[in-house]
């Protein structure tokens, strides 16, 4: 039995289909298995009777996030900027 090298999950309410979290080891990147889970997700959630599937991503993220998700055929819509305050020795 092998190990796993990647995952995927996503969201399937009924208004929204989802990418909630797609993750591939490092030493399986680059071999298109991010694009597949992508792939294989998004067939299934057609099946349910969805016509789209969003996902939330860091356009800055180490790991080509970017090319992997157009790789799997998605396309932007949109950008959005995240801000926040740091507060010097209080715990979150």
């Amino acid at each position: 039995m092998g190990s796993c090298a990647g995952a995927v999950i996503a969201r399937d309410p009924s208004e929204r289909a989802w990418i909630a979290w797609l993750g591939v080891l490092d030493a399986y990147r680059g071999r298109g298995i991010g694009t597949q889970l992508l792939r294989t997700v998004f067939r299934l959630l057609r099946d349910r009777g969805h016509n789209s599937v969003g996902v939330d991503v860091d356009t800055h993220n180490s790991a080509s996030a970017l090319s992997v998700y157009r790789a799997a055929g998605m396309s932007e819509r949109g950008t959005a900027d995240q801000w926040r305050k740091i507060y010097a020795h209080q715990p979150f």
